[in-house]
């Protein structure tokens, strides 16, 4: 499938999340325990092929948790990948690029993937927790649902703000 064509004008079906995967306002709302149910080790994560052959990551992991990202499909020159997976995993063995080394704190550990998620609503951006994590996965899931909290309170401000200029 070329660059541009979807998936319907060849004739496939649109891709689908692993069973593992997380939307992270799931992820964040979720039972505790039907989180902890779902994170894999490395004999039942979806991407363990590539992992072991260190190919299909972004490049980017971070320097605290060593979570990575994952495409799904592979963008053309300036556009942003329609799916990503979020690798929450200390141990992956994805290629690692040189100026990632000074990314300190990932959009996971600051919280910033949230923001994202509020502002580009319908992002497809899928969380994969696995026993590697450096974060363990109630601290995650505690730190994620804060950030959107915060960030759900900032927007709505926002919005009542700009409905009381108009």
């Amino acid at each position: 499938m070329s660059h541009g064509d979807s998936a319907e004008d060849e004739g496939l079906r649109p891709y689908e999340p692993p069973l593992a995967a997380w939307r992270l306002p799931a992820f964040v709302e979720a039972p505790l325990a039907e989180v902890e149910a779902k994170v894999v080790e490395c004999r039942t994560c979806p991407v363990f092929l590539m992992c072991e052959a260190g190919q299909g990551g972004t490049g980017w992991t971070c320097a605290s948790c060593r979570a990575t990202g994952v495409l799904v499909d592979v963008p053309g020159t300036g556009t942003v990948p329609e799916d990503v997976l979020l690798i929450d995993c200390g141990r992956h063995q994805f290629w690692t690029r040189e100026a990632a080394v000074d990314l300190t704190r990932c959009d996971l550990c600051s919280g910033r993937v949230m923001d994202l998620e509020l502002r580009a609503r319908g992002s497809k951006q899928h969380y994969i927790a696995t026993v590697h994590a450096r974060v363990p996965v109630a601290e995650r899931q505690k730190n994620l649902r804060e950030a959107y909290e915060y960030w759900n309170r900032r927007y709505a401000a926002e919005e009542e703000g700009e409905g009381g200029r108009a």
